[in-house]
């Protein structure tokens, strides 16, 4: 047999075996598929049983849950100072607090995230939204729309957005932009201040073991709800020794309100 024919034979059979491979990838996600499809009509019908009623189509596939540790960089902050009210000199408050003032407002930054901007004068031609988006994209200052809350008070305005992490929302991390009649603004709450890095040291159940155990300490915790309307995967920012930490946890909303769920016990936060 020639070595053309040789050649060609062994095409035709990886060419065989790569069909196989995917034929074989293919069931085996179809029936991982159909695996978790009837892991939620099964919570559903357990949810029914306690007279709550849950859409299997709003239970998570699983989702890879992710701790971060976050060192303050105080640097970016010098670096916003500039770019919103110009150049400064730091001033050490003590207690990791610096602030900085110039002729066009003054800049405050806390070691634990929050901050107060203060601009002496600022256009808001394209309204408050609009205005305080540009802000924070110029602070680098990741945020969602949705859920933004507008408020009106005498000569005031002001707009509130969630910040947040890989898309997901920082549960206790919020900004606010407020301006005045007269052309003043300020600019402030809690930010991620640095780069958040990952963490390995932590583990979490599955989005189905949670739901379970949300179900129990509903039932035995005397909350009253009839129905679940949304399950997200959200973070909450708290205080360390080295800095800050991202801690992911699961917001549930309830037409009885909304529960934080800790991903690790599956214990509803206080």
């Amino acid at each position: 047999m020639d070595a053309a024919r040789l050649k060609n034979i062994a095409i035709i059979i990886l060419a065989a075996l790569n069909v196989c491979f995917l034929a074989l990838i293919g069931s085996n996600r179809f029936s991982v598929k159909q695996i978790e499809t009837q892991e939620k009509a099964a919570l559903a019908e357990l949810f029914a049983e306690s007279g709550i009623s849950l859409s299997p189509a709003i239970i998570p596939d699983g989702s890879a849950m992710t701790w971060y540790n976050v060192v303050r960089d105080t640097g970016a902050e010098a670096e916003i100072v500039e770019k919103l009210i110009g150049q400064a000199e730091a001033e050490n408050q003590g207690g990791n607090i610096y602030s900085y003032e110039n002729e066009n407002g003054s800049a405050l930054f806390r070691n634990n995230g929050e901050f107060e901007i203060n601009l002496n004068f600022i256009d808001d031609g394209a309204g408050a939204g609009r205005t305080a988006a540009r802000l924070l994209e110029d602070m680098k200052v990741s945020f969602i729309t949705r859920g933004a809350e507008m408020e009106e008070h005498g000569d005031s305005r002001s707009i509130s957005y969630f910040c947040s992490w890989d898309d997901s929302p920082v549960l206790n991390c919020s900004v606010r932009f407020t301006i005045y009649a007269g052309g003043s603004a300020v600019l402030s709450g809690r930010r991620i201040n640095g780069t958040p890095q990952r963490s390995g040291d932590n583990t979490a159940i599955d989005v189905n073991t949670m739901l379970v155990r949300f179900l129990d300490e509903i039932k035995s915790g005397g909350h009253v709800c009839n129905q679940l309307q949304s399950i997200e995967l959200c973070y909450n920012m708290s205080s360390a020794a080295s800095g800050t930490v991202l801690e992911p946890v699961w917001l549930i909303v309830t037409d009885g309100g909304e529960y934080q769920v800790n991903v690790s016990s599956g214990k509803i936060m206080d």
